[in-house]
């Protein structure tokens, strides 16, 4: 069963290598397929990951037809697509909502109440002052 929740942002994306640090201590257990033209690209519109150390753990993100500036997280657990969206909408100033419309706003601290499974501080902590912050579309690859 999928499930769906999504963010409106007038604002980039976050490098998408932040989001798999979101997800896991090791982005090497993250598989993902997207349009960024370069890795350090804030510019992506869609990007599907999946937890290799989870069963049954994919989401997909990508623009909505409708509006360019809405985008629809598509989930194989409802509470995945709460982390990933509550991640997005710290890094862009996002709305989160359940309808595609946005008619019904999630407050941030509504949504941390649905994340029960996920260790929110520690993923905050890893992506504060991760490496990909550092990377830059000239210099994707910064070193220490």
């Amino acid at each position: 069963m999928e499930h769906y929740i999504y963010f409106k942002t007038t604002q980039f994306r976050p490098d998408f290598r932040l989001v798999c640090e979101w997800i896991s201590e090791n982005v090497d257990n993250v598989d993902t397929e997207g349009d960024s033209h370069n890795p350090a690209s804030k510019e992506w519109t869609w990007l599907y990951l999946s937890n290799r150390k989870t069963k049954n753990e994919y989401a997909e993100i990508g623009q909505t037809k409708e509006n360019s500036k809405i985008y629809e997280i598509q989930s194989s657990k409802a509470e995945f697509g709460y982390f990933l969206a509550y991640f997005l909408a710290k890094e862009t100033n996002a709305e989160i909502s359940l309808d595609n419309n946005l008619e019904s706003i999630i407050e941030l601290s509504e949504l941390k109440k649905k994340i029960v499974n996920f260790n929110i501080n520690d993923s905050l902590k890893r992506t504060k002052n991760s490496i990909w912050r550092k990377a830059t579309l000239e210099k994707p690859y910064p070193t220490q």
